[in-house]
């Protein structure tokens, strides 16, 4: 039974690789919403001890100049997918490389959501970019408003967890 919930949101994920950014936001509730659902039904206590924990460091980087946004959006998603997050950098590096820490299915799952999410951000920075160089705006310009997109993006999902958060938390029983 836990591989058909897996399944399931393994395929509303894979649903969620479309373009449109509603659907592709609406797939990521979905399948949050469907991971909540199990984990109420399906884990006890006998059933946390005989799973692994994974810790998966992404190859997904950032900096404080190159896109600073990934880390808030690390930040919002992994406790949304009962994982917790972090960064790590070398000694005087300032590339810090996003981690998750999970039961080894909600890590799988969180990091695939991860992914998604960064990608789907990136397209439309390279987007954003490629439009305003034709006009002419400057990197520095180029640079801020692919920033406030990224942000702006995680603003969105947070505000989306916590409205989905809100609207299930009767159904669901508890909340993060």
């Amino acid at each position: 039974m836990e591989a058909d919930y897996k399944a399931k949101i393994k395929k509303l994920l894979a649903l969620a690789e479309s373009p449109n950014e509603h659907e592709a936001r609406a797939a990521l509730l979905k399948a949050r919403e469907l991971m909540a659902e199990h984990k109420l039904s399906e884990i006890d206590l006998k059933d946390v001890g005989k799973q692994e924990v994974k810790d998966i460091v992404m190859d997904i980087t950032c900096t404080k100049r190159r896109n600073p946004w990934i880390v808030n959006l690390s930040g919002i998603i992994a406790p949304n997918y009962c994982c917790k997050g972090y960064r790590k950098h070398q000694h005087g590096g300032q590339t810090q490389t996003i981690g998750f820490i999970g039961f080894e299915n909600d890590v799988e799952i969180c990091v695939a959501v991860f992914k998604y999410a960064v990608d789907c951000v990136l397209s439309a920075n390279k987007a954003t970019e490629k439009e305003y160089r034709r006009y002419g705006y400057g990197t520095d310009y180029i640079k801020k408003m692919c920033d406030s997109y990224g942000y702006g993006f995680v603003r969105g999902v947070s505000e989306a967890f916590e409205k989905q958060q809100e609207e299930k938390k009767q159904e669901w029983g508890w909340c993060w």
